[in-house]
């Protein structure tokens, strides 16, 4: 019969850690092979309630990013879509009636302005060996989360605010200005976090997150097996993609005519003495 006090407990803690580790071990790297087939992926985290109250007071919300988030929900988890294309959401989010699809850079405003606001969240990153992206995970909720769940949950969410301060886009500026004071006000943002973001540069680009790419090229967004790819500017797109910096300055119409007036000078003469009649003296 097997002693109580006769076992050496440390040992079987220290063999039942090691087999912890490697079956957590194989559960990761299952996952990451998991992602790495299945490209980017979409999660919903909340209710069954079709339609929160929360997103029609959401305030910092416009209808464009409501219907994106709507949008995300059906696809998710009606259509059971774990991949949701730019193709697959440019159709729902036409800003005229019966007008053409949303440009691919609506689209990625939307996305932002979601993660941004902490209705959606990129939880997990997979990388190659190389370090390319070939895999996320993005969790869609149904209320937003406290700005500390979002810095817990989404390693990117501070760089975003920092970088959303110099974005392209006025609304999108003015929603990072108020998204600080929130994280200025919540108790439960340290201190260092919000040091460590007034350290981050502000590039002012505009972040795009990685969808899958449609199969045509004006539509692709990032290949499968390319590190870093620079978006090329598609002719099909009603909006431009191009970011102007926020202190562009304006260009001076008046250098660049044809055609220019020369200013007249006008100079002041003297009027001339009236000439003497024949025949009369001219007094000095």
């Amino acid at each position: 019969m097997l002693n109580f006090y006769s076992v050496d407990w440390a040992d079987v803690v220290r063999q039942s850690m090691v087999t912890l580790k490697r079956c957590l071990e194989q559960a990761e790297q299952a996952r990451a092979a998991r992602a790495l087939a299945e490209g980017p992926g979409f999660v919903y985290h909340g209710s069954t309630e079709p339609l929160p109250q929360g997103l029609l007071q959401d305030r910092r919300l416009t209808p464009v990013e409501r219907n994106l988030w709507l949008v995300l929900r059906w696809l998710i988890t009606e259509r059971q879509m774990r991949t949701p294309r730019y193709q697959d959401l440019q159709p729902y989010l036409a800003t005229s009636p019966c007008g053409a699809r949303a440009s691919r850079e609506t689209i990625a405003r939307a996305l932002n302005v979601l993660r941004a606001t902490r209705w959606l969240s990129l939880s997990e990153r997979y990388r190659d060996e190389q370090g390319c992206l070939r895999g996320c995970v993005y969790v869609l909720h149904d209320a937003p989360l406290s700005p500390a769940q979002a810095i817990g949950q989404d390693a990117g969410y501070l760089p975003l605010i920092s970088q959303n301060l110099s974005h392209a886009t006025k609304g999108v500026r003015d929603l990072a200005q108020h998204l600080l004071q929130e994280l200025r006000a919540d108790p439960e943002v340290a201190e260092e976090a919000l040091t460590m973001m007034a350290s981050l540069p502000a590039t002012g680009a505009q972040q795009v997150l990685p969808l899958q790419a449609d199969s045509h090229v004006e539509h692709s967004e990032l290949g499968e097996a390319h590190c870093v790819r620079s978006a090329a500017p598609s002719s099909t797109d009603s909006e431009p993609s191009v970011d102007v910096p926020a202190t562009a300055a304006v260009r001076n119409s008046t250098l660049d005519r044809t055609v220019q007036k020369k200013a007249k000078k006008v100079q002041y003469r003297p009027p001339r003495p009236m000439a003497a009649p024949i025949g009369q003296r001219v007094c000095s």
